[in-house]
């Protein structure tokens, strides 16, 4: 079976990668990516009380005094921070 590789158009290639030169789908900043969607599910299935178990937990769980940071961490990832203009037409 020969499989035909067929380059991405120059369209594509624009609507892939921004101006900062990555590729939008594996970036971070990414309003519209897998990092901030997932981000957002686990931020959300943790929900909004879970600082408060975290501190409970922490005797058990040392790493948990560091929920705090990772919260903070988690909400920016959440967020989506590029405003490129190539990132929004992915």
């Amino acid at each position: 079976m020969s499989l035909t590789f067929m380059p991405p158009s120059r369209s594509e290639l624009l609507r892939l990668i921004a101006p900062c030169g990555l590729y939008c789908g594996g970036c971070l900043a990414f309003t519209g990516g897998a990092i901030r969607n997932h981000a957002r599910a686990l931020r959300d299935l943790l929900g909004p009380n879970f600082e408060v178990y975290a501190k409970r937990m922490e005797a058990m769980n040392p790493v948990l005094c560091h929920y705090q940071d990772f919260s903070g961490l988690l909400e920016f990832l959440s967020l989506g921070s590029c405003k490129a203009a190539a990132r929004a037409a992915v």
